[in-house]
């Protein structure tokens, strides 16, 4: 390895290291490295309690919610002034779809398109063999 090392040294033009260069870098190898010294604990204060961690994080918590509804309060007024926002003045438009009663959740167009889906497998089912496989379904 030194060989190369000195080869790519004169490549770029570095003197070759000297016998003195060489002994001093392995005197540095080896001698022992000072260890770091623990940290050192203070005894006069005692470490926060769970209670007081939860009270911390509730604390930082509540003054983070209380900044976001302020954005928020902000944004709303902002947008409630705001001509563009609001659009044209006039009646409400028609309501949406209704379910059915009884079925919260579920809407009437869906039982028309269960309806369709089961008369669409029934005429599937009385095309011959190679219709039913074109239309991706078992006869």
């Amino acid at each position: 390895m030194l060989s190369h090392r000195d080869a790519v040294y004169a490549q770029f033009g570095v003197p070759p290291e000297t016998e003195e260069e060489r002994e001093w870098r392995r005197r540095q190898r080896e001698r022992p490295q000072p260890k770091p010294e623990a940290p050192r604990h203070q005894l006069d204060t005692l470490p926060p309690t769970l209670a007081q961690i939860d009270q911390r994080i509730e604390q930082r918590v509540a003054a983070e919610h209380e900044f976001m509804i302020g954005i928020l309060a902000e944004l709303v007024a902002q947008l409630q002034s705001d001509a563009e926002m609001k659009g044209p003045p006039g009646p409400a438009g028609p309501r949406g779809e209704q379910g059915l009663p009884g079925l919260p959740g579920r809407k009437a167009s869906l039982g028309r398109v269960e309806s369709r889906v089961r008369k669409a497998k029934r005429a599937i089912r009385g095309r011959p063999a190679s219709a039913a496989r074109r239309a991706n379904c078992r006869p």
